[in-house]
């Protein structure tokens, strides 16, 4: 049976086996197990929405008799973890890929802008979030993507000086113009003003970036305080602030830490 032991709701939700995750719960998210990863990158906004779900936690070959079992009953391939089943009235909905899942959630929980436009800037700018997150993971791992940071650690060294002397505080400095643009300069930005990343409101990307700057200041702690980048660093602080998403990283990275393989994992 697939390990899946923990949901956040006001009472956690257990099952022993994944048809009973999804009867406990319309809402089961598989992901690695033992990883914070792109999982959290979701599990935020199940917590900021107050939604209970099932946490699927699963290892490599159980997700790959999972996939086998999905495509031979005729459902559309989809290539890795994390994924979501929704079990809806007239059908189950699996819906894969971390932007999509976290554009779909947003959709259900209120969470996605109402406006076109500020759709597509909230859309273009989750995409800008898997990118900082797929360069962080790819620089540290740069031998084999999927053996472990340790295993090539020797190697990664210059891909790691890299990124913490390059990506890293490029993506920083644009997702704090992105902040200037909605706010102005910090200097004129009064202390307790509410940072979003679209239309002044609380999104869904607001929650996934946070949850990335959160790995990054946990991985490279000299370089990120070194940032000159004081809105993104106080929009950091006030989402991981905020109630819900405060105590479930209280309890959780207490589950599932940093691993310190590379920035959100």
């Amino acid at each position: 049976n697939i390990d899946n032991t923990f949901a956040m709701s006001d009472k956690a939700l257990n099952a022993s086996d994944p048809s009973d995750a999804v009867a406990s719960s319309p809402y089961a998210l598989y992901y690695w197990k033992g990883i914070a990863g792109r999982g959290d990158t979701i599990r935020l906004l199940f917590v900021e929405a107050e939604q209970p779900f099932q946490d699927v936690e699963i290892t490599f070959e159980q997700k790959e008799k999972l996939r086998k079992e999905h495509e031979a009953s005729g459902r559309f391939p989809y290539f890795a973890v994390p994924f979501l089943v929704h079990q809806r009235k007239a059908s189950e909905l699996v819906v894969s890929q971390t932007p999509v899942i976290a554009r779909y959630l947003a959709q259900q929980f209120d969470l996605y802008p109402t406006e076109l436009e500020h759709q597509l800037y909230a859309d273009s700018l989750m995409a800008g979030v898997v990118d900082w997150t797929a360069d962080g993971h790819d620089l540290y791992h740069p031998i084999h993507r999927n053996h472990s940071y340790e295993s090539q650690k020797e190697e990664a060294k210059p891909f790691v000086h890299y990124y913490q002397t390059d990506r890293m505080p490029k993506w920083a400095t644009f997702f704090e113009s992105v902040l200037v643009h909605g706010y102005g300069e910090a200097s004129a930005v009064k202390e307790d003003t509410e940072l979003y990343l679209v239309n002044r409101q609380l999104s869904y990307v607001d929650l996934c970036l946070f949850h990335l700057v959160d790995g990054v200041a946990f991985q490279c702690p000299e370089a990120f305080r070194d940032l000159d980048c004081p809105l993104l660093k106080r929009f950091h602080q006030q989402i991981g602030s905020r109630p819900r998403i405060q105590a479930y990283l209280k309890e959780h990275r207490q589950r599932l830490p940093f691993t310190g393989t590379g920035p959100t994992f």
